[in-house]
């Protein structure tokens, strides 16, 4: 296995050696084996400013209140972060039929700082395959539920005009 810093140490996860990284500059990244088209982790983080003071445990309200369908209980883990899977969803991808399962992590850092890191596995389901894709699913979750979300406070960045005019 090897180690993803996405976005620095925005987030830290492992996928296998063999796969491969494509982070968007603009936000976001890809992950899959080159050799297996059947399953795709992607990856988008959103940093939030609370309204008011939070505590830790704000990270299970958070998913609770994201509006994503959530498949059984939302879990509280033992490194702070929250960690949901949400319901399947199925769409078409360059005329191929797929499945879209989401897999939110969630951390609330005090005073007022939320990090929501919306994982996604694509799959190709096939009624041939099912018995090898399921495991396949199932390795990829784990990998996200043993992520970490980087527990810094979100520093305020002055505006652009301030740097750039440097008033």
């Amino acid at each position: 296995m090897k180690t993803v810093n996405y976005r620095g140490v925005l987030v830290v996860f492992q996928i296998p050696e063999h796969w491969v990284e494509e982070n968007d500059p603009e936000g976001g990244g890809t992950y899959y084996d080159p050799d297996d088209a059947s399953i795709t982790l992607r990856l988008n983080v959103t940093t939030l400013a609370a309204p008011r003071d939070i505590g830790p445990d704000e990270a299970v309200a958070v998913i609770k209140r994201c509006g994503i369908p959530i498949e059984g209980n939302v879990e509280m883990l033992p490194n702070g972060q929250a960690f949901a899977v949400g319901q399947v969803d199925h769409a078409t991808e360059r005329d191929t039929a797929i499945e879209l399962h989401p897999l939110l992590m969630v951390r609330a850092v005090p005073p007022r700082t939320i990090r929501i890191a919306n994982f996604v596995i694509t799959a190709v389901p096939s009624e041939s395959h099912a018995a090898i894709i399921e495991p396949k699913l199932d390795a990829v979750c784990e990998w996200v539920r043993a992520s970490i979300i980087s527990d810094a406070s979100a520093q305020k960045s002055e505006p652009w005009w301030k740097r750039v005019l440097g008033r």
